[in-house]
């Protein structure tokens, strides 16, 4: 029996689930097919360079908070048969980075066995990777690149070590797994083989169960994700939809993740009577997150470059409405706005009001053209069903 080990770092809600990121896919899969593994997730201590300083003055409010021990969860026929907390971690990054690569190995050495495969998620979980197959522990390790950045951290120092253990990393691993187009290109140019460098994006399943038939959604029905009022500027969205409202009284943007929008907006939303075209919905797990999207008919998702990593990252949530039949309104920040373009998707523009109010008309006008790039998304969707990718890439470790 095959075992394989992923290895991640990750940040907890609820005191010890993990909010559904890269990797929770691979997990998925792998359950589905019964195939035994262990998960090692490290917590993540500064939450703040990911989500923002509102995320983190409020993490009470997302029940989110930094979890202080690495967890590991062991699954045998797919099913979970027990958590482990081996270690109180530091605060130190360098003593940190000691304690999980300990925690790592003394994981596997209770294994009593050579791990078949270990999946290390960003540069610090492969290195560790690398390091026990280099002492006869794992047979082979995959390097999955969640998100890269030139400057990762303003440090350069600590800037210097990260682009150092990723090319360790990207050289020394038997596959070099890249959750973007752009990730893949850069691996490339970096000299990674072809016969070991691979895309393997944040998308979900694709279930035609899950995409609704024309008639059962509202066809003037926009969706938005953000964590935080901050994500998302939301006095631009509330005008757009007040000009919207006179020539499509039924539309409705719903909100669907955050929590305080409800209350620090309420006054304007009165002011300009859009109460019954504005949806708010708190956070929701990933298979009933999915499931409201499907009722919905245009995803919106729009980024900054205020995080060193949007470059090339590849985004969840524009997947996930892809994924379920709606088509695109994003910017050309983000990596995946390369592959709506290739497959006409959806439309990239620039985040302003009057361009924003021209395309979401331009959808909602024309029922063809709606129909048109709801199948063309659907298509895009198809292509990189993550099933697929990963029976494609696991397959050596299938039953």
């Amino acid at each position: 029996m095959e075992l394989i080990i992923i290895s991640k770092h990750t940040f907890f809600v609820n005191s010890n689930q993990n909010i559904f990121s890269t990797g929770s896919s691979i997990e998925d899969f792998l359950q589905t097919r019964k195939i035994d593994y262990i998960c090692i997730k490290h917590p993540i201590n500064n939450v703040s360079s990911s989500l923002g300083e509102d995320f983190v003055a409020n993490r009470k409010k997302y029940s989110v908070k930094t979890y202080p021990s690495s967890l590991a969860e062991y699954f045998l026929n797919g099913k979970l048969i027990k958590k482990v907390i081996p270690y109180q971690n530091s605060s130190l990054l360098l003593l940190k980075t000691w304690q999980e690569f300990f925690v790592t190995f003394k994981l596997i050495k209770r294994q009593g066995r050579i791990i078949d495969l270990f999946i290390g998620i960003d540069p610090l979980n492969a290195l560790y990777g690398l390091i026990l197959k280099k002492i006869g522990k794992v047979k082979k390790v995959f390097f999955y690149t969640a998100d890269y950045a030139i400057k990762r951290f303003n440090n350069p120092i600590i800037n210097w070590t990260y682009h150092a253990i990723d090319k360790l990393a990207i050289y020394h691993s038997d596959q070099v797994w890249n959750v973007s187009t752009r990730i893949t290109t850069l691996r490339k140019q970096q000299g990674v083989p072809d016969n070991k460098n691979f895309f393997v994006p944040n998308s979900p399943p694709f279930k035609k169960e899950k995409i609704l038939n024309i008639k059962n959604i509202n066809i003037h029905e926009i969706v938005t994700v953000g964590i935080t009022s901050s994500s998302i500027n939301f006095d631009l969205l509330l005008r757009v939809l007040f000009t919207l409202k006179n020539k499509y009284p039924d539309i409705v943007l719903k909100i669907i993740g955050g929590f305080e929008w409800q209350d620090n907006f309420k006054v304007k939303i009165q002011t300009l009577n859009l109460q019954k075209n504005i949806k708010f919905i708190g956070k929701l797990n990933h298979n009933d997150f999915l499931k409201e999207l499907s009722k919905s008919a245009v995803g919106l998702a729009f980024y900054t470059n205020e995080i060193p990593w949007t470059y090339f990252c590849d985004s969840m949530k524009i997947r996930d409405f892809l994924s379920c039949g709606l088509p695109v309104i994003t910017n050309n920040i983000h990596s995946i706005a390369d592959d709506i373009k290739k497959f006409n998707a959806g439309y990239i523009i620039n985040f302003n009001e009057k361009k924003l109010i021209n395309v979401i008309d331009k959808i909602f006008k024309n029922k063809t053209d709606f129909l048109k790039l709801r199948d063309k998304g659907l298509t895009m969707a198809k292509k990189y069903d993550i099933e697929e990718i990963l029976n494609s890439r696991l397959s050596a470790y299938l039953i």
